[in-house]
C-alpha cells in the first residue's frame, strides 16, 4: 500500500513538472540575423531615443554598458553611428516575406508563429531588438544585428540580455 502511494506521488510530481514546463512562455533573446562586417572603430555614436520612449531608453542604457564592457566607447564624434530599434508583436503572429513584383511563389516565413500551449498563464509576445551601424562619412549601413525573445505580455523585456547578445555579435564579426 505504501509503495503504491509513493508511485502515485511520484507520478503526480512528474506530471506537475511537465505541466509547469508547458506554461513557461519566456524564451531568452537569441540572435536571429546578423549581416555586414563589424567596423574596426573603437568608438560609436549611439543615437539617443526620445525621452518618452521608456523601453528604448532602457535598451540604450544597457547597450552603453555592454559596449563599455567590450572596450568600445560611446562618443558624439565617432566615425560609426549606431541606431537601435525595439518592436513587440503577439507571438502567435508570424512574419512572412515575399519578393515584390509578379512573383507567384508563396511568402516564406521569416519567423514562425508560436502556438499557444494549453496551460500558458499569459499572452506571449515576441520582442525584437535591432542594432544597426552606419559609416558616418558615407551614410552606408555597415552592419545590422537582430535579436528576438519571447516574454509574457506586460512584462519588461530583458534589456541587459538583449544588449549583451547584440554587442557580443558586434564584437565577434
Amino acid at each position: 500500500m505504501i509503495r503504491n502511494q509513493r508511485l502515485f506521488s511520484s507520478a503526480i510530481l512528474a506530471a506537475s513538472c511537465s505541466l509547469a514546463a508547458a506554461c513557461a512562455v519566456t524564451v531568452p533573446p537569441q540572435i536571429t540575423s546578423s549581416k555586414g562586417a563589424a567596423p574596426s572603430a573603437q568608438s560609436v555614436h549611439l543615437l539617443e531615443p526620445d525621452k518618452d520612449q521608456v523601453q528604448l531608453l532602457a535598451l540604450h542604457s544597457a547597450l552603453k554598458q555592454s559596449l563599455a564592457a567590450k572596450g568600445i566607447t560611446v562618443a558624439e564624434d565617432a566615425d560609426v553611428v549606431a541606431e537601435l530599434a525595439l518592436s513587440q508583436r503577439a507571438a502567435s503572429l508570424g512574419v512572412f516575406a515575399s519578393e515584390a513584383g509578379e512573383n507567384k511563389e508563396p511568402p516564406r516565413p521569416v519567423t514562425e508563429p508560436r502556438k499557444a500551449r494549453l496551460l500558458d498563464l499569459c499572452e506571449a509576445v515576441t520582442v525584437e531588438a535591432s542594432l544597426a551601424l552606419f559609416d558616418r562619412a558615407s551614410g552606408r549601413q555597415v552592419q545590422q544585428n537582430k535579436a528576438q525573445g519571447t516574454i509574457c505580455e506586460g512584462k519588461e523585456p530583458p534589456m541587459d540580455e538583449f544588449a549583451e547578445i547584440l554587442v557580443s555579435e558586434l564584437a565577434s564579426n
